[in-house]
């Protein structure tokens, strides 16, 4: 006896042989070393190709105890970035960097209106009024980026497959010779999802142990 398949049965196996499958991710952790001193690297921007773009955002850097927070913002190309002033001083925050120039004049509380960065690139921050104070945003085009932490492990969610073929990492620290461009790393695939970055950095400054003084005073609080 011949059998046939009702409507509905039949419509889900036609559509069964249309339907793309279905992208699993599939977690990466790259971790950043010093080349010189083997320790793990914080901060470090690493930033890894796929398809798409990565989504626009709002984003803030805030001026808190005369100092940019964070330090060091990664985002996408297109997105905003507001600079409310959360000190009892005034703040004057600009930079000059090919990527984006601007100027937002003496101020207190929140500026009239955030800044648009829609051109990829290292943008590095200042205070007209602190000349100590300091900070950096990255601006990629790249769908996956993270900020590493005190391990230097930055993580990722990656298509499944896409560990397989050689990625071509960017990673940038502000402690880079050329603090203005991002350093080109190709990573072969192992049979781990972790693999090492190792950058040759200049070694910390005055400024970098004040500050981790600071934190462990507060830590210790």
């Amino acid at each position: 006896m011949r059998r046939v398949l009702n409507r509905p049965v039949w419509f889900a196996l036609l559509n069964s042989c249309f339907l793309p499958a279905l992208s699993v991710a599939s977690p990466l952790t790259i971790t950043v070393i010093d080349e010189s001193s083997s320790e793990p690297v914080e901060n470090a921007v690493v930033t890894l190709p796929g398809s798409g773009g990565a989504e626009t955002d709002a984003f803030t850097i805030a001026q808190k105890d005369r100092a940019f927070q964070p330090r060091v913002l990664v985002i996408p190309a297109g997105s905003e970035v507001n600079f409310p002033n959360r000190d009892d001083t005034q703040h004057h925050v600009y930079s000059f960097s090919e990527a984006k120039t601007f100027n937002i004049e003496l101020y207190a509380g929140e500026p009239e209106s955030p800044i648009h960065f829609d051109q990829t690139g290292i943008v590095e921050l200042g205070c007209n009024i602190h000349d100590h104070m300091q900070g950096f945003i990255i601006v990629t085009d790249r769908p996956h980026y993270a900020l590493t932490d005190a391990s230097g492990e930055a993580h990722f969610e990656m298509a499944s497959g896409a560990g397989s073929q050689p990625l071509e990492a960017n990673v940038w620290h502000r402690r880079l010779s050329d603090t203005g461009r991002l350093t080109q790393h190709t990573l072969t695939p192992g049979a781990e999802s972790a693999m090492r970055i190792q950058l040759t950095l200049e070694p910390r400054d005055e400024e970098d142990d004040e500050l981790d003084q600071l934190q462990q005073e507060f830590q210790d609080l």
